[in-house]
């Protein structure tokens, strides 16, 4: 209890502007270095949360739900795991260590500058959303980076251009999706293509219901503007 009241002391400082981000770096130094490690190809199949952050760049509905439901002693998990990990380490290789470390750092600090006390310490909001964050964060370097693997689980051919595997989301430069955000075309997805419920989208990517639920709204607002813009032009 001593060390997660300290930690909750120490984001508070951060919280009110005080000059502490290092020492939060430091106090998490070695998670940030399990995902560097991660990030270079070194899979750890037993490790859960690596595996949860490792099934995000997934296509594959029944891949996705192997790779979590056997990620300790699945062949096919251990295979679709270890193989994300090298694609990873690939779409990485022209980016210093240094460089993804900051951006690993950028994700932590900014989990600590949002965090509120709900019922549940930063070290418990830390645990259950930190992969999400680093899977945001890292977007841009990994350029819509998505996993494709055929039934055995060995890598597929695809390489495609976007997160989302259906075409009218795929291509994201077009209207009406021209305007949306990588993160929101996932939503988009987990909505209506996955048909999760805003419960289950709050949990898997670290925000509360009520944060989905208008992001959700926010999304169908622009896709509709778009659409009105579209149509004026043919007018």
């Amino acid at each position: 209890m001593q060390v997660e009241d300290d930690i909750e002391l120490l984001i508070k400082s951060y919280q009110e502007g005080e000059p502490v981000a290092g020492k939060i770096i430091q106090r998490f130094r070695p998670l940030l270095s399990k995902y560097m490690d991660l990030l270079r190809g070194n899979v750890n199949v037993k490790d859960r949360p690596t595996v949860v952050f490792l099934s995000l760049f997934v296509a594959d509905e029944r891949a996705r739900k192997e790779l979590l439901k056997g990620h300790s002693s699945s062949p096919f998990a251990a295979r679709v795991a270890k193989s994300i990990g090298k694609a990873l380490d690939r779409c990485l290789r022209d980016y210093e260590d240094a460089e993804i470390y900051n951006e690993l750092c950028v994700a932590l600090l900014e989990m600590a500058m949002r965090y509120k006390y709900e019922g549940r310490s930063f070290l418990a909001y830390l645990s259950s959303s930190f992969h999400f964050w680093v899977y945001r964060q890292l977007s841009k370097l990994l350029q819509d980076f998505v996993y494709y693997c055929d039934v055995d689980g060995y890598p597929s051919p695809q390489t495609p251009e976007s997160i989302i595997d259906i075409s009218w989301v795929n291509e994201s430069s077009l209207p009406p999706f021209s305007s949306l955000t990588r993160f929101e075309r996932l939503l988009l997805y987990k909505r209506f293509v996955e048909n999760k419920g805003l419960g289950q989208i709050a949990l898997e990517t670290g925000y509360n219901i009520s944060s989905i639920s208008k992001k959700i709204s926010q999304i169908k607002a622009k896709i509709e503007a778009e659409l009105k813009e579209e149509v004026s032009v043919y007018r």
